[in-house]
């Protein structure tokens, strides 16, 4: 049975409620996981849905990290469903600036690819999109626009999800050992 408490706003308790998503957010290929993030052992209420314990990396593996500008980077988790049945269609835009070789192959190889993602709302809250059960879809769109463009040349992206719960996440982020 599900316990509910009061949703009122933590009014002047100095939090940012201000939109769009940190600067900094986190992937990973699911075939760079060894042992998946998960909620303590028997969480119940307020905690069912926060996974504490960590992702681990296989060896080498771990989370690399993008920017995306503060004007484009957004998270939408929509409700998914009916009555009966519902989850959730997780989508993150972002805008990476520059055209790198490092970009360049995230963006021809992406695509046939499967990863989690920790998306930092701007007072550090992670939203931890993708599961055992539901992975992440990267696609990057290049672009130059013209000269009087806002953000110049770089890579529009959109990461995609369905998943059956909106999960937290509050362990370590294992980056890839060249990231640390």
């Amino acid at each position: 049975m599900a316990s509910y408490k009061n949703l009122i706003p933590n009014w002047g308790d100095e939090s940012s409620n201000m939109g769009g998503i940190a600067q900094i957010g986190y992937f990973m290929s699911v075939g760079d996981i060894q042992t998946w993030s998960a909620p303590a052992a028997n969480s119940t209420g307020d905690d069912k849905f926060v996974h504490t314990q960590a992702f681990v990396a296989k060896s080498g593996g771990g989370f690399s990290k993008f920017y995306t500008t503060p004007e484009v980077g957004e998270l939408d988790l929509a409700a998914l469903g009916g009555r009966d049945a519902g989850g959730w269609d997780g989508s993150v835009k972002i805008f990476v600036p520059g055209n790198t070789k490092e970009l360049n192959y995230l963006a021809n190889v992406c695509r046939s690819d499967a990863f989690v993602a920790l998306i930092p709302d701007n007072d550090g809250t992670l939203n931890q999109l993708g599961d055992p059960f539901h992975y992440v879809a990267i696609k990057l769109d290049y672009k130059t626009g013209p000269i009087t463009t806002e953000h110049g040349r770089g890579y529009n992206g959109e990461l995609m999800v369905k998943q059956p719960f909106k999960l937290l996440y509050t362990g370590a982020i294992p980056l890839k050992p060249e990231e640390e």
